[in-house]
């Protein structure tokens, strides 16, 4: 194995380099809340883009990622910037600034999202993106990767305790998916025409104690993706709790190219349900309930480029006494 490892770095690296980026232009209307700012509820237009590059040498057996993001507002941020490993078939090891492996909307790439923004509860449960390391290990099955559980723990900036004392914050994060016809090249929610189906669960814990008042942080979420032909379905619960953040929910959504001839590779009906609760620990509380829905077109015939030229019209609303707002999007996306 030494021998093998030695050999693989002694080789040509030969990098392959892709520069890539992607722009989101957006109108959306929002509907104010009486205790909103006056004109919030007006037309606002936004625009997000993001630019990197991707690095990968096949006999090295690395792929490096580095991302920048850019919001109309003028703010700039790094999203990614990471390195993985990956020795042999069954196994990889990443380090640095990526995504915690919890849910499925939230692991997406993120311009290839159904409707242009993440469920509620997503939204409100799911975890970014934190300096880490994790190791990735798959279950190979008749030629095809059938399973993976990824292992991961994260750099989530440290916490005064009461005393005053500055304390490290480490979050563990354990994840595993089910695929038994076989993984997808990258995670995106929708149908890419070929049968896919995906069944994962996730459990994040942090130890990390603020004071004798405040509970540890614990969160876990289980998920369901299955596709086929012009059909998607999609659906998640999460629960979070501790550090000030919790909540509970789920949604399922479904997705459904328009069968005509003219129409199965470019237009795509997509509906969505959910419920968020925000205080998983009064009994008492009704989750707050949504339905969204929305049009896709995309420009691309290939299923594997689709989402890198569309445009997307969604709208949401809040059901019964719902502090969840209506809400209208109309968001372009191209991909460079």
């Amino acid at each position: 194995m030494l021998f093998w490892v030695s050999v693989s770095f002694a080789a040509d690296p030969d990098f392959d380099v892709r520069p890539f980026a992607w722009v989101q232009p957006r109108v959306t209307w929002e509907e104010s809340v009486p205790e909103a700012a006056a004109g919030e509820g007006a037309p606002r237009i936004e625009a997000a883009a993001r630019v990197g590059i991707e690095a990968q040498s096949a006999a090295l057996h690395l792929r490096g990622r580095v991302e920048v993001a850019a919001a109309s507002n003028g703010s700039l941020s790094g999203t990614d910037a990471f390195v993985a490993w990956s020795p042999h078939a069954v196994v990889a090891v990443y380090a640095g600034r990526f995504k915690v492996p919890f849910g499925v909307q939230a692991l997406a790439t993120d311009y290839r999202l159904q409707l242009p923004n993440y469920a509620p509860v997503v939204a409100e449960v799911a975890f970014g993106r934190y300096p880490g390391a994790m190791a990735e290990f798959r279950l190979p099955i008749a030629q095809k990767i059938r399973g993976t559980l990824s292992v991961a723990a994260f750099e989530t900036g440290p916490k005064y305790q009461d005393d005053g004392e500055l304390v490290p914050s480490v979050l563990s994060t354990a994840r595993l998916q089910l695929l038994p016809l076989g993984p997808r090249e990258r995670p995106v929610e929708g149908t890419m025409r070929e049968p896919f189906i995906g069944i994962g669960a996730a459990v994040s814990h942090d130890p990390t104690a603020v004071d004798a008042e405040t509970e540890l942080l614990s969160a876990w979420e289980a998920d369901i993706q299955v596709a086929f032909g012009i059909f998607s379905l999609q659906g998640e619960y999460l629960e979070r709790s501790g550090f000030y953040v919790e909540g509970a929910g789920g949604y399922g959504q479904l997705g459904l190219f328009i069968p005509a001839p003219w129409a199965r590779d470019h237009l795509e009906l997509v509906g969505r349900f959910g419920g968020l609760d925000a205080d998983v620990t009064d009994d008492l509380t009704q989750p707050e309930l949504s339905i969204e829905g929305g049009l896709n077109l995309y420009v691309p015939e290939s299923p594997a480029w689709m989402h890198d030229v569309k445009l997307q019209l969604a709208w949401r609303s809040g059901l019964g006494e719902s502090a969840i707002s209506d809400r209208f999007d109309a968001a372009a996306t191209v991909r460079f």
